[in-house]
């Protein structure tokens, strides 16, 4: 199976940039939030936090799969990315070299996804939780909602 986004409902919103839902209370899901924005070489992804009120009502107009991810989701034109997909996807927009994490596309879906899996469920005991959302003091420009 490949990385592919899942083509979304025709009634879907399409966006003129990619939006990227991440755990906001995640240090480590902080941490690399303010990592692909200080290396996006497009300048075109915003970030919308777990927690925010914006991204529940964004969520209501998307299928139930985007819904029910509890990953990071990358919305981007009329598609949807969630887990090990979505950091793909995301990889395509970092400057040399850490673009190079595009190659781990051949990786079969599956077990991408149960890596990215066994992270996720792992990572408040590896990293710190917070409390409030560190990308909004970093950069507001960033952060929609």
């Amino acid at each position: 199976m490949k990385h592919n986004a899942e083509k979304t409902e025709p009634s879907m919103t399409t966006f003129s940039v990619t939006l990227v839902l991440f755990d906001g209370e995640c240090d480590i899901c902080n941490s690399a939030a303010r990592f692909l924005k200080k290396h996006d070489r497009t300048k075109s992804i915003k970030f919308i936090s777990r927690n925010s009120d914006f991204r529940s009502r964004l969520l209501e107009s998307l299928p139930s799969i985007v819904q029910e991810a509890d990953s990071i989701i990358v919305l981007q034109d009329a598609r949807f990315y969630i887990k090990s997909a979505a950091i793909i996807h995301l990889a395509r927009f970092l400057k040399w070299p850490w673009n190079m994490v595009t190659v781990t596309r051949i990786l079969p879906l599956k077990l991408s996804d149960r890596l990215y899996d066994l992270f996720a469920r792992k990572r408040y005991l590896l990293f710190r939780k917070k409390k409030v959302c560190r990308l909004t003091t970093y950069s507001r420009d960033s952060l929609v909602g």
